[in-house]
């Protein structure tokens, strides 16, 4: 069991998907150790690259080789318009902490939505338990 949780964790595509969440450990390293950056800089950036990673997700569920359903193309396109607004908030200069709160709602509801959906198509439960589940979960309490 052990050696085939490794050999999961190992796998190129797994690997990538955690490398995701390294700039977001270096920022909080920057932010709580080294302090090299501007604090407001880096929740700037925290809230895009959160956003960028939400998009990423929902863009998942697009396949533009096979005929689409349009649950599958309402939750690849609500996370675009959701960040769409998230950003235009951000840009408006509304505080930082509540675009927080809307982030990790987000996150939540996108990964229940990723959890219906992988118990629906057995052929994404790996990838719920093994990726999408402790990257977002890392996203999250970051």
């Amino acid at each position: 069991m052990y050696n085939k949780l490794i050999n999961i964790l190992i796998e190129p595509k797994s690997l990538i998907s955690y490398f995701g969440v390294l700039p977001l450990l270096f920022i909080y390293i920057d932010i709580y150790k080294s302090h090299l950056f501007d604090v407001g800089l880096l929740k700037n950036f925290i809230i895009f690259y959160c956003l960028t990673i939400f998009t990423f997700i929902g863009a998942m569920r697009w396949d533009f080789n096979r005929k689409s359903y349009f649950l599958d193309v309402l939750c690849g396109f609500l996370p675009s318009l959701i960040s769409s607004i998230l950003i235009f908030f951000t840009l408006s200069g509304i505080n930082h902490s509540l675009i927080y709160v809307y982030i990790i709602l987000c996150f939540i509801l996108q990964l229940i939505a990723d959890y219906v959906y992988s118990q629906l198509k057995h052929k994404e439960k790996y990838f719920f338990l093994v990726v999408r589940l402790p990257v977002t979960l890392i996203v999250i309490f970051s």
